[in-house]
């Protein structure tokens, strides 16, 4: 009897006691990252990387003169044509989207847009009649001309369901109006760090995204019917899900003139605190709900920063949203300058498709939807 009560006394303390050693476990788990996912590579590495190289060719040549005949086209008519026609092409299905896709080239100026937004589409088209149709658009004859002005007079007024499963998703709708409230905010910070709006606006809803599919409960009771973004609290804080270990060397970064993230003095003070609390102080800025400036200006100083190193390591890739969401979600210690960096980190599955941290951010971003509110830029 007396050995039965002692064990029926013993039980709790057990437990209880494993309870803490698996709290505190989490806790150093989160604290030095080793909970972290490292995610995988997106197997459309490839596409990306094709995509930026005809952007950049596009880009870094001048203008050639459109005859009305070329004999010999120059290399940039090509390129503009061969991915004209795609756009072409796919106005047959998915013309909903294609207006999207032109409305934001016009409004962007610059025809090195043209070979990422029609890449987002390939993404996804599987039915092999249409990727044959694709196909024969780099064997277009020197004399087929598309015009954009033709295919959006093609595409006006005609609806479709969205090849962009987030697009489906009844969250995406939240997000997108929530996201046109911040609008002014991310301009602001845009202008103050020298990150694109677009980017900015990209990784957050990304990470928008990610959190709805863990807090789908708490997503649906409270964030939907407010139309506000979700504000992350546990491991990572914030609409745009910075964790505390990432504001800190963030912070670190801006004072450090040895560090291959420095930015300069004119950056030094941009997150100067106001007293002692330090802590207490970062967490309030980065989980303020009703003001996301910090949670923005964080995520942008994180990004100029990483920009930074790659730029003064000879790698450039301020044209590469995909790139730059990755290692925003893979953090500091995976950001290492080379010639041929991966797409990919964390994944997501959204109606049935599953995509890559850096994946979904390329796809919003050249998808062309909200243009108005953040235009395509590469620089």
């Amino acid at each position: 009897m007396k050995r039965g009560m002692k064990i029926l006394i013993a039980i709790p303390g057990t437990l209880l006691a494993a309870w803490v050693v698996v709290l505190f476990m989490g806790f150093f788990g989160l604290k030095f990252g080793l909970t972290d996912v490292k995610g995988k590579v997106d197997g459309a590495t490839v596409v990306y990387q094709e995509a930026t190289n005809q952007s950049r060719y596009l880009k870094e040549s001048p203008v050639p003169t459109l005859p009305d005949i070329p004999d010999k086209p120059d290399p940039y008519l090509r390129i503009r044509q061969e991915n004209l026609c795609k756009l072409f092409v796919l106005s047959d299905y998915y013309p909903q989207d294609v207006q999207t896709a032109l409305a934001a080239y016009t409004a962007s100026q610059s025809d090195a847009s043209l070979p990422k937004l029609a890449s987002v589409f390939s993404l996804h088209v599987q039915d092999q009649y249409v990727i044959e149709r694709l196909a024969a658009c780099t064997q277009i004859s020197e004399n087929t001309f598309f015009s954009p002005d033709e295919i959006a007079r093609v595409v006006a007024g005609k609806t479709n369901e969205s090849i962009f499963q987030w697009q489906n998703s009844k969250e995406w709708h939240t997000i997108a109006r929530a996201m046109v409230k911040d609008a002014d905010v991310i301009h602001e910070i845009s202008a103050k760090t020298g990150v694109s709006s677009r980017l900015i606006a990209s990784i957050t809803i990304v990470e928008q995204l990610r959190l709805y599919h863990t807090q789908r409960e708490l997503f649906e009771k409270f964030f939907k019917p407010l139309d506000i973004l979700a504000n992350a609290t546990k491991s990572a804080w914030g609409v745009m899900g910075i964790k505390e270990k990432t504001a800190t060397s963030v912070e670190s970064n801006l004072k450090n003139s040895s560090s291959v993230f420095y930015l300069g003095p004119t950056y030094e003070h941009v997150l100067d605190f106001t007293n002692a609390d330090i802590a207490g102080q970062r967490f309030a800025r980065l989980t303020d709900e009703h003001n996301h400036t910090y949670s923005y200006l964080y995520g942008a100083l994180y990004l100029r920063q990483i920009m930074h190193q790659w730029e003064a390591a000879g790698y450039s890739i301020v044209d590469r949203p995909e790139i730059l969401a990755t290692l925003f979600n893979v953090g500091f210690r995976n950001s290492s300058p080379k010639p041929n960096p991966e797409v990919g980190g964390s994944t997501l599955s959204i109606n049935g498709v599953e995509y890559t941290f850096g994946g979904l951010a390329y796809e919003f971003y050249y998808s062309g939807t909200l243009y108005q509110e953040f235009p395509l830029s590469d620089t």
